[in-house]
């Protein structure tokens, strides 16, 4: 996921937990994680059904962070989350994510985030999180 452009670690700090999502959804979807002391979001990592993709999660070196994930299809119809809520950034006036937009928020969960790459409307998720005690395998169907 990196930073909205490419690979690399996401949310530097203490220590690096490695976050592996495996798409077995049965369709492409479009990934969006937050999580971070400044609670950012970034997204959209494109994932063909059977694709996985790794990324470095900071962690406290005597603690735990919960990471929050959102996937969707490209045009919305399908999306998998949760309770936990933060904003995200959707292409203008058009719900459909395309491979190639990409987007960070900063204070993603709080009243006042703030889009700091990317273009587009900010809008609010329900995420699904995963705690990061260790290094965490996670599929998504």
């Amino acid at each position: 996921m990196g930073t909205g452009s490419g690979g690399g670690t996401w949310l530097v700090t203490d220590t690096n937990r490695q976050l592996t999502l495996h798409n077995r959804s049965g369709r492409p979807l479009f990934l969006a994680l937050c999580g971070g002391r400044d609670t950012s979001s970034v997204g959209w990592r494109h994932l063909y059904d059977g694709q996985s993709h790794t990324v470095a999660i900071a962690v406290p070196r005597n603690g735990t962070e919960t990471v929050y994930f959102y996937a969707r299809t490209a045009d919305g119809r399908w999306a998998r989350g949760g309770v936990e809520k933060f904003y995200v950034a959707q292409p203008r006036g058009d719900d459909t994510v395309r491979e190639g937009f990409t987007f960070q928020v900063r204070n993603a969960r709080t009243l006042s985030p703030s889009l700091v790459a990317g273009a587009g409307e900010l809008r609010v998720v329900g995420g699904e999180g995963i705690p990061m005690t260790g290094d965490v395998s996670y599929r998504i169907a």
